[in-house]
């Protein structure tokens, strides 16, 4: 904890010999991003049970949170008492001079989610996990541009081990050859799905930065904001995209429309509304862990913790088991965290 005028002028004595406790915010701030992030871990599970079209899921994501969001706002607009009553107006689009924040982080926050939902459905839930979860060092960055937080040294063996580790994972056929036996499209896609990855992790490493932007919004706006411009505006035009490049879009889309009506669509609705209600909870954790964390930076990294728990669904749920190398990628991906958040601790020392 840095110090104040006053404290420079006490005996040198009273001086504690440990560093001081991280304000109660910061605790909060990191407790509710670790739930979010494991909870964020549920929901590649139902994602991927799902198996719809990625554009079809957004979608009714979208449409089924967009009403949750407004009804959760309705229920705390009238619960609270009347002398602090909050306008509905700022529950559902938060503070006029924030709503482009607010638009601009629910475009990302999109782009964030198709790319992730996109590579789980090609990539095993703990490779595109640990992919995703390399955004801390997307943070970092960001953070340093947009909020002027300073890159220190321990953000490059960071980055290399990050990468290495994800070299190992995805095992690119140019540096380890084509696996044997493996259709060349199988491996096309998961390069594909790796890729997606990738990009949701520089999606999402935007993310706290743009939250931090927005503090002073309720969490109720930032969800429904997202919920509204996914529905409304963003999925809407990616369909409309979607359908002008592919022949079979169309007929792709239908089908699945066809089969979330009839019995066969059980499975693929009660995994979409449980994707939707974890999301829900999870990114409202999130959301307000960001704007109790002291640096965007520290608080995205507990994001990590999700890596074990994702390969833990990953084997136990769908029966998935990573390989020597892959293992090794896991470890190196860890040990980057594990690093971060060792030398951060010693600066508070």
């Amino acid at each position: 904890m840095e110090l104040n005028g006053a404290s420079l002028h006490k005996p040198l004595v009273s001086s504690p010999l440990v560093p001081p406790p991280p304000p109660r915010e910061s605790l909060v701030a990191i407790a509710l991003v670790t739930t979010a992030a494991l909870l964020f871990g549920v929901v590649a599970a139902f994602v991927k049970a799902a198996a719809l079209p990625t554009l079809v899921m957004l979608q009714c994501r979208s449409v089924i949170e967009w009403l949750v969001g407004v009804g959760v706002a309705l229920v705390l607009h009238h619960r609270a008492a009347p002398a602090t009553r909050t306008s509905l107006w700022l529950l559902l689009l938060g503070p006029p001079h924030l709503r482009g924040w607010l638009v601009l982080r629910s475009f990302f926050y999109w782009g964030f989610l198709c790319c992730w939902w996109y590579a789980l459905s090609s990539v095993p839930i703990g490779d595109a996990t640990t992919i995703v979860y390399c955004g801390p060092v997307f943070t970092a960055i960001f953070a340093r541009v947009f909020l002027g937080e300073r890159i220190d040294r321990s953000f490059y063996p960071v980055v290399a081990l990050d990468a290495a580790g994800v070299v190992l994972i995805t095992q690119p056929s140019f540096l380890f050859g084509r696996i044997a036996g493996a259709p060349a499209e199988e491996s096309m896609a998961y390069m594909l799905g790796a890729c997606g990855a990738l990009a949701a992790a520089v999606c999402g490493g935007l993310l706290p930065v743009l939250t931090r932007h927005s503090k002073a919004a309720s969490w109720t706006a930032v969800n429904h904001v997202s919920a509204l411009v996914s529905a409304a505006v963003v999925t809407p035009l990616a369909f409309a995209i979607w359908f002008r490049i592919d022949a079979g879009a169309w007929s792709a889309a239908l089908e699945s429309a066809a089969a979330l009506a009839t019995a066969a669509g059980v499975r693929p609705v009660l995994c979409l509304l449980g994707a939707t209600g974890t999301g829900y909870v999870a990114l409202a954790l999130q959301t307000r862990g960001y704007q109790l964390a002291h640096a965007a930076t520290k608080a995205s990294l507990m994001n990590l913790l999700e890596i074990p728990f994702a390969y833990l669904v990953q084997y136990v749920v769908f029966g998935d088991a990573v390989g020597p190398l892959g293992l090794a990628g896991v470890a190196l991906v860890a040990a980057g965290s594990a690093c971060n958040m060792l030398y951060r601790r010693s600066e508070r020392s």
